[in-house]
């Protein structure tokens, strides 16, 4: 079996945290929903699991503290699992223990985007060469995903020069993070 690469675990470790500001709101519609007990459910398990935080802390794509809040947030997470408020009713409902929950996954999601990771080589390399385009030379830069994304779809740039080149780049669980580090490295809005 293949084990999985590191820039692959933070992307799924990243996918918990990128739908924080939903879930503090709870703003869930039924695929979010369904996230919350599919994916968010796996990835807490897998990828916060004290091995892929020892992989993430060692390749400087997490901080001590934040391998700290990320066990925090998984331990309590596990304690949830099973309990009586563990189902869509209790979610709905605004149990305390998903208040709690949510709450936790804000707070590591404000500190990991506050962290400055390093690129990985292909897209330090792709920004560079985005930034030496004169802007002039853009005639349509666009961000879009599909309307069960990003979470559950793709997440995309694509971007037109006058000289007919285009630029796109899709992203899945697997780079959903770069691809968001792109759009704030080139100030896309």
């Amino acid at each position: 079996m293949k084990e999985i690469d590191v820039p692959v675990s933070f992307g799924y470790y990243y996918v918990v945290l990128e739908n924080a500001d939903s879930f503090v709101a709870f703003d869930f519609d039924e695929a979010l929903t369904e996230f919350v007990f599919t994916d968010l459910d796996t990835n807490l398990h897998s990828f916060y699991h004290e091995e892929t935080l020892t992989k993430l802390l060692d390749n400087e794509y997490i901080t001590k503290e934040i391998e700290g809040q990320s066990t925090e947030l998984r331990n309590y997470y596990l304690s949830m699992v099973d309990a009586d408020q563990w189902n869509v009713e209790g979610l709905t409902a605004k149990a305390p223990e998903w208040v709690e929950l949510f709450a936790k996954i804000k707070a590591l999601k404000d500190k990991v985007d506050q962290y400055d990771k390093p690129l990985p080589e292909y897209l330090t390399a792709f920004i560079n060469e985005l930034k030496a385009i004169p802007a002039k030379d853009f005639i349509a830069i666009g961000i879009y995903t599909t309307s069960n994304g990003p979470y559950l779809d793709d997440y995309f740039i694509e971007m037109v020069l006058k000289n007919g080149v285009f630029y796109s780049i899709a992203s899945d669980f697997n780079n959903y993070y770069w691809i968001r580090v792109l759009e704030k490295s080139l100030a896309l809005k």
